[in-house]
C-alpha cells in the first residue's frame, strides 16, 4: 500500500477508503500487470481490514460494502501431471 500511495499521490486512510480508492487503487494494480485473481486477493484484504476496522469501531466508513467496490473473479483452468506422467522409465 505505501507504494502505491507514493506512486499515485493518494493518501489511504479507513476514511477515504471508498470508490475513488478503489478505482485508482485497481487502475494502479492493472497498470502493473496483475491478473485479475491476484487483483481480487488485494481487493479482498482491503475490503477485510475494513472490515475489521468497522467492528473495532476504528472507523464509520462503509463505502467498502457497496456494490462498485466489488470483487473481479476470473475463471482459470488448473492443469496438473498425473502420477502416470511423473513415472521415471
Amino acid at each position: 500500500m505505501e507504494t502505491f500511495q507514493k506512486n499515485t499521490g493518494t493518501i489511504v486512510t479507513f476514511d477515504t477508503t471508498g470508490k475513488d480508492f478503489y478505482i485508482k487503487f485497481t487502475d494502479y494494480l492493472k497498470a502493473a500487470n496483475l491478473k485479475p485473481n491476484t487483483i481480487r486477493s488485494h481487493v479482498r484484504r482491503v475490503k477485510h481490514l475494513m472490515n475489521e476496522a468497522n467492528e473495532d469501531k476504528l472507523t464509520t466508513n462503509q463505502e467498502h460494502r457497496a456494490r462498485g467496490f466489488k470483487v473481479q473473479k476470473e475463471d482459470t483452468d488448473t492443469i496438473y501431471l498425473t502420477g502416470e506422467c511423473l513415472e521415471v522409465e
